[in-house]
């Protein structure tokens, strides 16, 4: 059952298409307070190119993704 719902899901454009756009504007970063929390502080993942803000804010899975998909990273 749940192979076959994967397959429908992964074979639809449109939700694969959104579930990917999701995951792209997820900001993966735990707030202690969740007013802290708004539009103006979020960013997308490819947009994150500063290895210091990775390592301020314990990015080290992003860090190693965009290490492995030999994407720019500013040392700074």
């Amino acid at each position: 059952n749940f192979e076959i719902l994967f397959y429908k899901v992964f074979h639809n454009k449109y939700l694969f298409n959104y579930i990917i756009k999701q995951i792209q504007i997820t900001e993966w970063i735990e707030y202690e307070d969740t007013d802290q929390i708004n539009l103006d502080n979020r960013k997308r993942f490819k947009d994150i190119v500063s290895l210091k803000w990775m390592i301020k804010n314990k990015q080290y899975q992003l860090l190693k993704c965009k290490l492995y998909a030999n994407e720019l990273i500013d040392i700074d």
